[in-house]
């Protein structure tokens, strides 16, 4: 790839990173006005994002202020993966095979301790 195509890659790049921060920000401010202002108080200790999200898109009763952040943490934690799997497919393109392993090697991990943080 030439200069050009790596400063558009890098730009791209750095636009979904930035957007997946500003969208979880916005959700995670807006679920904690929404379960501020409405008649459910927050729960209280630790909530497991993916199964208030999971919850929700069941059917079950849950609060729209908790749904949206779960939402947002979910997002936050989705964004390194994006960037990783971006640089993957920048490696590739570019047929560079030691950032290309380097890259697949950690989203390798990224998705075992998905896997293994779901189990």
């Amino acid at each position: 790839m030439n200069e050009g195509s790596d400063i558009r890659t890098e730009r791209w790049i750095s636009r979904a990173l930035r957007a997946g921060v500003v969208t979880s920000a916005v959700l995670m401010i807006v679920g904690v006005a929404v379960e501020t202002a409405s008649t459910y108080p927050l729960m209280d200790g630790l909530v497991d994002p993916l199964a208030v999200v999971r919850a929700a898109l069941s059917g079950y009763a849950v609060s729209t202020g908790i749904v949206l952040l779960s939402g947002g943490i979910l997002i936050l934690m989705l964004t390194p993966i994006i960037r990783v799997l971006a640089a993957l497919v920048t490696f590739i393109l570019e047929n560079d095979n030691t950032f290309t392993l380097v890259a697949a090697v950690v989203l390798g991990m990224f998705v075992l301790e998905l896997l293994v943080s779901l189990s």
